[in-house]
């Protein structure tokens, strides 16, 4: 078989055909880049084209992305069986179904032309979704068997974190003002026993596992419950104490009281300085009470925490007097080593009991507000979908109601559905193979997968479970009657052969192989048989001590960053590569969008390297995910926020002054900060005492030039914070102020991907937040959003990403970085740990313990501990696995290590294991430009691998059929996009054309309001003014309304006439207070600056019209438009408004029509500066309106 320009082994198209069949499960291994997602689409389109309803097949993905992607394939494939001519068609299903299918009938390629209108036309269309996705929709189909609210919502990630952070909030305030409550005393308990971030790390461990932690909690009786049966499974008695346990300890010692006191009097009498020393701790621990004899007892036989070896225990001239005490010596090392381990268990479970108390309170209160807002998390779409499906009382119902809808479950990303997500799909094909379905159809499950890419364990995701299911759904096939097929593609369309035979090469290794493959390692072939590829291996770049300085004034750093100099070699190879470096069959030069740079985490690395290829103008995609907090200029913006709030907060201001938005340096701080001292000092004061801030400080200093500025730009950003909203406010400070100039001057040019998010954020708050930057500031404090990115697509930019992230990705060229950190460095250990049976039904066989440290794990968890190691490093292979096999042709490994150098990386080391693999055969090669001197690994001769001509190759198994005589003709000129028009300008509208001048006022003639109605401040200036006061008055408490209009006249118009500003602001609430249009500033039915946009037809042409109405007001029967207007003309009456503003609003009121046509729709002319009150408000008669739109028509 020929595709995309390879030739396809037989075999490999059989394994294809195998997996896709319609008329049976099966269950497909596949290795990475072997066409799982083409498998899956084949099997769903077969499917279709046996006649299965698109509406009973349900396909689960892991990824929103991965819906969307197998979706279109899907579609594709449809739509071109709808348009192929028949001999094309025949062909195409015969590809589709296998080389040992029959050909296909008049009937299956009418069938297949009919597929896409019938996916497309079935209500709710193909279900190709996520499993989080389709156990809401579940949900929300039986919401009274799942014990959900009705119209329930689905939390995004943040605003789950928020909520879960204010109860974690809500329960420590709680905890804190009943100190001897259960949970007061539960939380000092837990305070007394960690560190604060091992608690952090602790609670947000135990919330994600809450719902297993709830569950074992109710069946156990609580935490005291579970203590219980913990002591009791340990051997211990239930008043148990570590001071009884250490005191038996002591009791229990291999050696009686009177040989410790021999063995002290014999020392002495040596002379010897350490038989003295010895002597000293037997005398102490025999002269110690009881209870605190235990630790004295350990200073005898250990040190620094280890057993002292009995050569240097005692003199050698005593150790003959002692021939049976080195006996027993060692034994009783054993004895107290398993004593410490027994203790170490006994505090864990004591420690455990109020940690749990704890986290019930949060969990409790959590869940309390979800349910006040009706709201699920998706850790509860999973966990209610799966108790729906397996709970006595409702599973029969729910599964005899689906039976009705799905026929057949294909899985995809088989290896990374956690076992809960396994709990749902396997109560969803039960019915299948039990013989008890409601209709008598052929029902299928399909599962594609691989074990060696399962890299997603933090959310549950087990690699056994894969063969445990295949080997459960096979056996409940069988018994039905069944056929059940395992199927294995191996066959890469991804990789050239140099880069799989490099992954294989690794992975023979048996010191490789654990967590990814077993026997002779992982196999792989390749499509690309001949295709050239290389393996790059670069040498590690090793950290450097700083050289210390005499002078201790100076910044230093322990080391200097090999991460810096990796990103400057990266960066510098990259540039010299793209547009020159030949890649490819063709021998095309590379693009930026070829290269994909992979890491394991984002740190420094990823930052530097973003900054060196913008500095070098290599496009760069950015970061995938940003948390925008952790970014400097975002905490300058903070800062400023802050500032802004409280500008007597020294440490804010001292950050924002000392930014690019202001620019001071060190010395000025420094400057401004002893001049306060001294300006206190000279007026007798002290600076502590009478609270002289830096912001008074800087007030002091006004004389000096830097400072005045500095001054004078706060100074006027506080204005603007009390007025505007916040995303104007930021975006006034980085736009017209020159903020984002200022910090990619400094910053450099990466900086402009967090001022965007940070951007996003305040539109965000905007958006969905309270009001004001205080609301804002602690959001953003709380959430710490993080702005994620797709980056699946390759573009024409590099891109960097983390494994996990790049997971189903590939690229032509990719950098893989190690880093040489830990497979579990020390900071993500997990807090709890179960002890007993792992997967024990039964809560008296096992149960969870807390040990926020690793030194204090003892009998009952070091064996979870071991496992989570192990775990972890099998995981940490696999994360190699899957970067090798995003690679299409080059594949580069390089990396920092410690100061150290490579020979002590810890293991497992991506590094080590790429060089036990691949040492033999790789050779030298030189350094040119960036690229340093490295190791190169081919699998194959370079003869062998370029003989095959691309080109010719190409021309012998791609057909190139002609274009469409459609393609070659030209589109159709589109037609224009309609013409925009401003309601405020459109009389200009109606003069186009005209020879002589209109008959009816304009703004620009006599009788109309003046355009300079104030000789001070200007109309334009006056009206914004008097908007803002009008927009804001209704939401303002009553007695703050006038000083709120004071504050915008002053802020917006500067040193105005007191008269003119009493007079103004009278105006307006005599408006607002008229009886006629009082309902109209009702903030629960009317709203202020309404932007609107719609497209009319004025005189036959369509025409854009946008525009921002003062105020609309939508009551039950009708909608009302008020226009305010602040000019000192008024007209006598509605008809003789100015033609401009009659137009305006009948434009305003056409739009609105459209959206209310059920309602009547009101225009109102609003005069502020009329004296007499029945001139004050004009509501305009539709007629005039509507003579104003037909004279708009008639230019």
């Amino acid at each position: 078989m020929k595709r995309a320009g390879l030739i396809i082994p037989p075999q490999t198209s059989l394994e294809q055909a195998k997996a896709s069949a319609p008329d049976h499960s099966a269950w497909v291994s596949a290795n990475a880049g072997s066409g799982k997602t083409y498998v899956l689409t084949q099997r769903v389109v077969r499917l279709l084209l046996a006649g299965t309803d698109p509406s009973r097949i349900l396909c689960l993905t892991f990824t929103k992305a991965a819906a969307g992607v197998m979706s279109n394939r899907v579609f594709e494939t449809l739509a071109s069986f709808a348009s192929l001519d028949d001999d094309a068609l025949k062909t195409a299903l015969v590809e589709l179904e296998g080389p040992n299918c029959k050909a296909p009938s008049r009937e299956k390629i009418q069938r297949a032309r009919t597929l896409f209108a019938r996916a497309l036309e079935t209500p709710g269309g193909l279900k190709i979704q996520t499993i989080h996705a389709f156990c809401e929709s579940l949900l929300h189909q039986f919401p009274l068997e799942a014990n959900v609210p009705g119209n329930f919502s689905a939390l995004d990630e943040a605003q789950g974190k928020q909520m879960l952070e204010q109860a974690r909030r809500d329960v420590i305030v709680d905890a804190d003002a009943a100190p001897e409550s259960d949970l007061g005393k539960a939380f000092h308990a837990i305070l007394d026993a960690a560190t604060d971030h091992a608690i952090e790390q602790g609670l947000s461990e135990a919330i994600s596992k809450r719902e297993v932690l709830t569950k074992w909690l109710a069946e156990s009786g609580g935490p005291e419950g579970v203590t219980e049966i913990a002591l009791s499974a340990h051997g211990f008695a239930v008043d148990e104490t570590v001071t009884s346990l250490r005191n038996g300890a002591v009791a229990a010692s291999l050696f009686a009281m009177e040989e410790w006191t021999a063995l002290s009097a014999e020392a002495r009498d040596t002379g010897a300085a350490n038989a003295i020393k010895l002597a000293d701790r037997i005398d102490l621990f025999l002269h110690t009470v009881e209870d605190e004899r235990y630790d004295a007892y350990l200073a005898v036989l250990q040190t620094g925490g280890k057993p002292r070896k009995f050569s240097s225990f005692v003199p050698k001239a005593m150790q003959g007097l002692l021939p049976d005490f080195a006996n027993r010596f060692d034994a009783e090392q054993d004895r107290l080593i398993a004593a410490a381990a027994q203790e170490a268990t006994l505090s864990a479970i004591h420690r455990t009991a109020p940690f749990l108390t704890f986290i019930q309170a949060i969990a409790a209160r959590y869940e309390r507000s979800k349910r006040q807002v009706g709201a699920l998390d998706f850790d509860d779409l999973i966990a209610r979908a799966a108790d729906l499906l397996t709970r006595a009382d409702a599973r029969a119902w729910v599964l005899y109601k689906l039976d009705l809808g799905i026929d057949h479950v294909l899985v995809d990303e088989a290896q990374d559905t956690s076992p809960r997500q396994w709990q749902v799909i396997s109560a969803l094909v039960e019915e299948f193979f039990a013989g008890q379905g409601a209709r008598n159809t052929n029902r299928t499950v399909f599962a594609v997968g691989d074990e060696k890419q399962s890299i997603y364990s933090f959310q549950g995701a087990r690699p056994e479970s894969f063969d445990t299911h295949r080997r459960l759904f096979e056996r409940a096939s069988k018994n039905a009657g069944g056929t059940f097929e395992n199927a294995n593609l191996n066959l890469s369309f991804r990789s050239t052969a140099d880069v799989l035979d490099a992954v294989d090469a690794v992975f023979k290794v048996p010191q490789n192989m654990p967590g990814v493959t077993q026997g002779e390692g992982t196999i792989h072939d390749a499509a690309r048989s001949k295709g050239a590829g290389q393996v790059d291996v670069w040498p590690l770049i090793s950290a450097e001590k700083a050289e210390e300085s005499e002078d201790w004034t100076s910044q230093q750093e322990a080391t200097i960053a090999a991460s810096e100099k990796l990103a400057l070699q990266v960066a510098g190879t990259i540039k010299s590569w793209i547009g020159n470096e030949p890649l490819g069959p063709n021998g095309r030069a590379m693009q930026a969008g070829d290269i994909l740079v992979l890491v394991r985490s984002r740190d420094a690395f990823v930052t530097a390297l973003n900054r060196e290829l913008k500095s070098l103008e290599v496009e760069v995609a950015g970061s995938d995910r940003l948390t925008i907090t952790d970014h400097i200029a975002v905490e300058d913006l903070m800062a400023l926020a802050q500032v802004m709030l409280t500008p007597q907060d020294d440490l804010a201001l001292a950050g924002l002054l000392k930014s690019p938005l202001i620019g001071l340096d060190e010395d000025d701080l420094y400057k401004l900060a002893r001049s306060r001292m001294e300006g206190a000092v000279m007026r007798d004061r002290s600076v502590r005492e009478h609270n002289v801030s830096l912001f008074q400080g800087l007030r002091d200093q006004l004389d000096e030039p830097k400072f005045a500025a500095a001054w004078n730009t706060i100074k006027g950003w506080r204005r603007r914070a009390d007025i505007l909203p916040v995303y104007e406010f930021f975006a006034l400070i980085l736009g017209a102020d020159g903020g984002r100039r200022k910090f990619m001057a400094r910053l450099g040019p990466e900086v402009e991907d967090v001022l965007d998010a940070f951007a996003s954020a305040t539109m965000d708050h905007e958006s969905r937040g309270l009001p004001g930057l205080q609301n804002f500031l602690e959001r953003l404090s709380t959430e710490q959003p993080e702005i994620k990115r797709e980056l699946d697509q390759r573009g024409e930019q590099v891109r960097i990403m983390t494994v996990h992230a790049a997971k189903g990705m590939e690229a032509p060229v990719v950098f893989v970085v190690d880093k040489s950190s830990k497979a579990l460095p020390g900071q993500f250990y997990p807090a709890l740990y179960r002890w007993g049976d792992q997967e024990s039904a039964d809560n008296r066989n096992g149960g969870w313990l807390w040990v926020p440290k690793t030194n204090q794990h003892g009998t009952a968890t070091t064996p979870a501990f071991e496992r989570e190691h192990t775990g972890a490093e099998n995981e940490y292979r696999r994360l190699l696995y899957v970067a090798m096999t995003r690679a299409e042709d080059r594949l580069i490994l390089c990396g920092t290590c410690g100061v150290s150098g490579p020979d002590k990386v810890p293991e497992p080391s991506w590094y080590n294991m790429l060089e036990r693999g691949l040492e033999g055969t790789w050779r030298d090669v030189e350094a040119q430009g960036a690229v340093p001197q490295h190791h190169r690994w081919y699998s194959h001769d370079r003869a062998e691998r370029e003989g095959d001509n691309p080109a010719q190759t190409d021309k012998q198994v791609v057909d190139v059929t002609p274009l469409p005589a459609t393609m070659l003709q030209p589109m159709e000129r589109a037609k224009d996009l309609p013409k925009p028009l401003s309601p405020s300008g459109a009389t200009a509208l109606i003069d186009e054309g005209r020879t002589e001048p209109r008959a009816v006022p304009s703004l620009l003639e006599p009788d109309a309001p003046s355009a300079a109605a104030y000789s001070s401040p200007s109309p334009r200036k006056l009206g914004t003014a008097v908007h803002r006061i009008f927009e804001l008055w209704p939401v303002v408490a009553q007695n703050d309304r006038m000083p709120m209009g004071e504050r915008i006249l002053d802020q917006q118009l500067g040193n105005l006439d007191p008269a003119m500003s009493a007079n103004i602001i009278y105006g307006v609430q005599q408006v607002v207070e008229d009886p006629r249009v009082a309902d109209l500033f009702d903030p629960a039915t009317s709203r202020a600056e309404v932007a609107v946009m719609g497209v009319l037809d004025i005189g036959g042409t369509q025409r854009s019209v946008t525009g921002t109405i003062d105020r609309m007001a939508v009551t039950e029967d009708a909608v009302y438009l008020l226009d305010f207007k602040t000019g000192e003309h008024v007209p006598a009456d509605a008809a003789a408004a100015p033609a401009s503003y009659v137009t305006q609003l009948a434009l305003y009121r056409a739009i609105v029509q459209r959206l209310y046509p059920d309602k009547s729709v009101y225009a109102t002319l609003i005069w502020t500066a009329a004296q007499d009150v029945e001139r004050r408000i004009m509501t305009l008669p539709s007629a005039m309106l509507d003579e104003a739109m037909a004279e708009l028509s008639q230019r």
